[in-house]
């Protein structure tokens, strides 16, 4: 990612921070009591919270798909924020009234529920993307057949062997895509019969036809497995 788009936001926290400080410090805010000096304290805490999550959210080293899922995780901590620069302004107008326990209260709860929201969030996004990276290599081995089943189509040149090779490489495309550990004999075998088949393209058609055939019925059965494993 470029260095432009991680020192941009940033800038912009700097900037909130020292609006922040210098309308508190210049503007004759009365602080005759605590309660000003504690929404001040987690108002700053709050800001750098969210400029925290925003670069754990989206500048870690991942996929571009996780850093998306981190939109709900920095959502959290910007609402956090929003909220506790209001209550701010609030305690600021009013501090003459508004109880420095009140204030407190107030305070602690806001930092609570963002806790709850953006680690509730996190969680969720790591769980998302432990299910998608299972995905991934569950179906790696159907897409290697399918790589392969292409390749050797496009290798062969016998006549009598291509439209074979064709309706092989449709099997495979449209096979169960999920493997499981429960399949790995059957895919191995796959496996090994197309390395053989690969070794033996245009060379001889017959050991080619049987070849293709031998697969094609290990292809049928190992969806058979698939449905088996599914009910």
């Amino acid at each position: 990612m470029n260095k432009s788009f991680k020192v941009y936001p940033l800038i912009v926290f700097i900037a909130i921070l020292a609006a922040i400080n210098v309308i508190y410090f210049l503007v004759p805010i009365p602080k005759v009591t605590a309660s000003p000096w504690i929404a001040y304290g987690f108002t700053m805490f709050s800001v750098l919270f969210t400029c925290g999550t925003l670069y754990f959210s989206f500048f870690k080293n991942e996929p571009v798909k996780s850093k998306a899922y981190g939109f709900p995780v920095f959502r959290c901590a910007q609402i956090y924020m929003v909220f506790q620069v209001i209550f701010f302004a609030v305690v600021c107008l009013f501090s003459l009234v508004i109880p420095e326990w009140v204030t407190l209260i107030v305070c602690i709860l806001a930092l609570i529920f963002a806790l709850i929201g953006v680690l509730s969030a996190e969680t969720a996004r790591t769980i998302i993307n432990n299910q998608e990276q299972r995905d991934a290599v569950a179906t790696a081995q159907n897409t290697y057949f399918r790589l392969d089943a292409a390749a050797l189509v496009n290798k062969c040149n016998n006549p009598a062997v291509k439209p074979e090779l064709e309706k092989l490489a449709d099997d495979i495309r449209y096979s169960d895509p999920v493997s499981t550990p429960a399949l790995n004999d059957v895919e191995s075998y796959i496996y090994n019969q197309m390395r053989a088949l690969d070794m033996q393209l245009n060379s001889n058609s017959e050991i080619e036809l049987k070849l293709i055939a031998d697969i094609r019925r290990a292809i049928a059965d190992r969806n058979q497995r698939c449905k088996m494993l599914k009910r």
